[in-house]
């Protein structure tokens, strides 16, 4: 246990001496943060550093009915009946509103925020930092929860996970000699990082110098998540026709600065005494220093003169794909499971983080929604589908030749060890004929253990199964997203393949042992005539009451049909040859 620990405690919570007395007791040093003198030159010198919008602002607001918290654009028609849709239940973006006249942000309302008088938040004030002529004066990394529901608790985080990366981020910040603020968000439980410029630059180029950042970053720092490039704001490099961007929540709201949160804090997570001095000593980034480090940390992407303006995205999945080997102390343990599962005992973070990218794609939702304009509220930009377990790190089993290739062109050994079930050997022979068209894509799919076939409608996928299983002879399952299909790949395997396996045996429910009828068994819903040798199944049946169903990890080879199975299925089980139909 430490001999002493540091505590910040707002003026409002240190009334009386019981609290000094307790906190010596138990050999704790306090202090209580400085009071700010809030006036007119104040709030100027404030808004100087959070510089957004200033034809528009967002307030935060509570239902009276739900309890929730929200963030809401201000407009000087607002429930005004026969003007605002709004007054009179018509659902419509305040954009699109032709009788949209969007209040001012002016020194009244940055001073209402700092002082915070009002018991229910209503005058925390929000700012846009994407300016109309797409430039802006500072980014910011936004750790709080932005799920749907967090709203009910401020957007507090239900994890610890949001702190690791706001660690991860200022670690970033000060290896890279960025001078960056952190601040503790209104709830408690998530914060904001800030880093300002000495004068407004193009959208583009301050998002690109924010990825830059993190790329670079990754390089030292452990980045489990892809949510870091999601945290920033600007989040686009333009306005949209009609939009105002993303908002986010200014800093040193009175009422929840009495409560030690919306507060600057150090490295341990404590308040600065002095708010105030913090702030204000905290530098700002020229437009030189920020081009210089673009310049610095991306030898492969330099920065081109003119090109800030243009849509700039840094793909941290494609920078700076190869490996190398001094990131690998040893060899790279790979075991081959229901994941591709690599140790990251014997790698530096730069190996780890660039593992986890081989995992990761773009969301064509996300982009979808900003070029039309719709909101990316619950949408990341990326897709991540790895995990980290005990050590390791999954990623999906299709990347298994691009990790390897990498390895071998960097000169990293690399030690593979196959977990995968095999299942059992089956006697089984094609009695059909192939189309033209057929047997290349068998070929194909024959070369690899992971694949996915992608064919029109009447192509005969059933067919080209039929031949993959004769040609494998491994025991396997095939996995459906519509009941009607079933009797259709069921009469589709009795027409083209010789089945020469006894049927099995199984055990009524009185005890009785009895003999299937037939060696393709089918599991959907209560019904369970499963043989192990070739199964039909649907999704949902095969996961109840928390388990899976005790034959799937028997399999040697699963066929999941249609796309929508392969959105839904998560196998737990390793079965050595997965393949996909859509």
């Amino acid at each position: 246990m430490p001999k002493s620990i540091r505590l910040s405690i707002s003026p409002a919570a240190l009334q009386g001496d019981k609290w000094i007395q307790s906190l010596k007791k138990i050999g704790a040093k306090y202090c209580s943060l400085l009071p700010i003198d809030i006036t007119e030159n104040t709030a100027r010198h404030f808004f100087a550093r959070f510089w957004g919008r200033e034809d528009v602002y967002a307030k935060r607001s509570v239902s009276k009915k739900t309890g929730k918290a929200g963030y809401f654009p201000q407009c000087d028609n607002l429930w005004h009946y026969g003007v605002c849709p709004k007054a009179d239940k018509v659902k419509i973006q305040c954009g699109k509103c032709e009788n949209q006249s969007y209040s001012k942000l002016g020194i009244a309302q940055i001073i209402g925020h700092l002082k915070g008088e009002r018991a229910d938040g209503s005058d925390v004030i929000g700012v846009y930092p994407l300016l109309p002529d797409d430039t802006c004066r500072f980014i910011v990394f936004d750790f709080d929860n932005h799920e749907k529901g967090a709203e009910e608790k401020d957007f507090a985080n239900t994890d610890n996970e949001w702190k690791e990366e706001v660690d991860a981020v200022r670690t970033i910040c000060k290896e890279q000699g960025i001078d960056a603020l952190t601040e503790r968000s209104r709830s408690g439980r998530g914060a904001h990082l800030w880093i300002f410029f000495a004068q407004k630059i193009p959208a583009g180029l301050a998002r690109k110098f924010g990825f830059a950042l993190l790329d670079k970053g990754a390089e030292t720092v452990n980045m489990k998540s892809f949510r870091y490039y999601d945290r920033m704001l600007p989040t686009q490099n333009h306005v949209l026709d009609g939009g105002i961007g993303n908002l986010i929540a200014l800093p040193l709201q009175g009422q929840a600065l009495r409560e030690g949160n919306s507060a600057f804090i150090d490295e341990n997570w404590n308040a600065y005494q002095d708010q105030w001095k913090v702030l204000m000593e905290t530098k700002k980034l020229s437009k030189e220093k920020i081009e210089e480090c673009i310049k610095t940390w991306l030898p492969e992407n330099p920065f081109e003169p003119g090109m800030e303006n243009e849509e700039i995205r840094i793909k941290p999945w494609e920078y700076q794909r190869k490996f190398h080997s001094e990131d690998a102390m040893g060899s790279m343990k790979i075991v081959l499971s229901n994941l591709i599962y690599v140790d990251t005992k014997n790698l530096k973070y730069r190996l780890q983080n660039q593992v986890r990218r081989l995992a990761a794609f773009l969301n064509p939702v996300y982009f979808k929604n900003q070029r039309i304009g719709y909101s990316n509220y619950l949408e990341s930009r990326t897709i991540y589908m790895g995990q980290e377990e005990y050590g390791y790190i999954g990623i999906p089993r299709g990347q298994y030749d691009e990790l390897v290739k990498r390895c071998e062109e960097a000169g990293i050994h690399y030690h593979l060890e196959d977990k995968r079930t095999v299942g059992r050997r089956i006697d089984v022979t094609f009695q059909g004929e192939l189309r033209k068209s057929q047997i290349p894509a068998v070929k194909k799919m024959l070369e690899k253990d992971t694949g996915i076939l992608s064919a029109a409608t009447a192509f005969g996928k059933t067919v080209v199964c039929g031949k993959l299983i004769a040609e494998r002879k491994v025991s396997t399952l095939i996995l459906l997203e519509s009941s009607a299909l079933m009797e259709q790949w069921a009469d589709a395997f009795q027409d083209f393949l010789d089945i020469k396996e006894e049927l099995p045996e199984y055990q009524t429910p009185s005890g009785r042992i009895k003999k299937r009828k037939s060696v393709i068994g089918k599991i959907h819903g209560a019904h369970d005539s499963s043989t192990g040798i070739i199964d039909i199944a649907m999704v949902g049946s095969l996961y109840k009451k928390g388990e899976f169903h005790p034959k799937l990890q028997e399999y040697g080879m699963v066929i999941m049909d249609d796309e929508r199975v392969i959105i839904r299925t998560k196998l737990e089980k390793p079965n050595k040859i997965t393949m996909s139909l859509t």
